[in-house]
């Protein structure tokens, strides 16, 4: 089988050249498709070939064609529509990759992620019915496999960087450049957050965890009404102190843009929150609200109801109150989530099957070879 690997974050080669190198060793021709240069680089030094086509889809059918591209396994999916437009005209299979909500978990399957995942999520029932279809693999061909550390080439990326935003003087290189700079402070800064003038979580109690999400993440920017984190907070803070209630914000620790949740706080009745154990805080809450982060479904887990901001596959489960904050009442949500059914035992279920049979166990920072081959079993059927 012929098969196409699209992603540009270097932390993903970790994951991807591994498969790519795992999918060689079963027999398979593995290609990364239109590659940035200091990924090609490190893709050739491990003997995993790359392709190349404009963003035409008469160039992108034309290259998928002449490949004879069987499969595509690609990182989330937005902004490859010429692709996926040309895929879904071949009939090729295409697989999209995200991180799992549990821990050391994947997402991967037709379709899409996140709120665009091609399985049915109208009930639990249907949740509880979903399951995937699994290759064969020949253990004996991958016996020897171990998979490989990559380092990443920072100079050959900077370097790249530097000489497209010279060359083109584009907005979109400069960005980028400013999107790294920010995001080393942004992460910095988070290193450094305190919560020394946070009193003892049961001092608060009882509050509203409200957790923060990645302003630029596509669950926002796709997934949600809102433009920020901030025109949440704005509107839903105000109701919550109305309503009686404390608010804890938790800050999120992949934020890339400099921010300043700090305005909200007066350490009263609002609190901020940066570096605390998510765990704690979500045990300790009366109820978690988000607009459709991974942690809705952790915080079910844990046994507490969720105010649902946003789209996400896990808001027709019970003990799921969904509200947008543009067009519903907010009052309205507060006073169904007091009423809301949480059944422990279903719940106990979702999760299992959720990490057993949707999700793929393991960590694709660091993937083994149990973890690479549950993602060739699924996209090899």
């Amino acid at each position: 089988m012929r098969i196409a690997l699209l992603y540009h974050g270097f932390e993903l080669s970790v994951f991807m050249l591994n498969l790519g190198r795992f999918l060689q060793a079963l027999g398979h021709e593995v290609f990364v498709l239109n590659p940035p240069l200091h990924i090609k680089h490190v893709a050739r030094k491990l003997g995993v070939p790359t392709l190349y086509c404009s963003n035409k889809r008469e160039d992108i059918l034309k290259c998928l064609t002449q490949n004879n591209i069987e499969r595509i396994v690609l990182w989330n999916g937005l902004n490859h529509k010429g692709l996926l437009d040309a895929a879904r005209m071949l009939n090729i299979k295409t697989y999209f990759a995200e991180n799992g909500y549990f821990p050391n978990t994947l997402q991967l399957q037709e379709g899409g992620v996140n709120f665009s995942a091609g399985f049915d999520f109208s009930s639990s029932d249907t949740l509880l019915n979903t399951s995937f279809k699994r290759a064969k693999i020949d253990k004996v061909l991958i016996r020897d496999f171990k998979p490989l550390e990559l380092k990443f080439p920072t100079l050959l990326y900077l370097i790249e960087q530097i000489k497209r935003l010279f060359k083109t003087g584009s907005l979109k290189t400069f960005k980028t450049l400013k999107q790294i700079v920010l995001g080393k402070i942004a992460h910095i800064r988070f290193k450094y957050l305190s919560h020394k003038d946070l009193p003892e979580i049961s001092e608060i109690k009882p509050f509203v965890l409200v957790v923060l999400q990645v302003n630029s993440d596509t669950q926002i920017l796709h997934n949600s009404p809102y433009k920020n984190m901030y025109e949440v907070l704005d509107t839903l803070v105000p109701a919550l102190i109305k309503n009686g209630y404390k608010v804890l914000i938790k800050e999120h620790p992949d934020e890339l843009e400099l921010t300043n949740y700090n305005r909200y706080a007066d350490n009263e009745k609002v609190f901020v929150v940066g570096r605390y154990p998510l765990d704690k805080l979500v045990q300790e809450s009366d109820f978690v609200a988000l607009v459709n982060s991974s942690v809705g479904l952790q915080a079910l887990s844990k046994g507490k109801k969720v105010l649902l901001l946003g789209n996400a596959f896990y808001e027709n489960i019970d003990g799921v109150v969904k509200c947008n904050l543009k067009t519903d009442s907010i009052q309205e949500a507060l006073e169904k989530i007091k009423k809301a059914k949480y059944n422990p035992e279903l719940i106990h279920r979702l999760t299992k099957h959720f990490k057993e049979e949707i999700f793929i166990r393991g960590n694709w920072r660091k993937p083994t070879v149990e973890f690479l081959s549950a993602v060739a079993e699924r996209i090899l059927v």
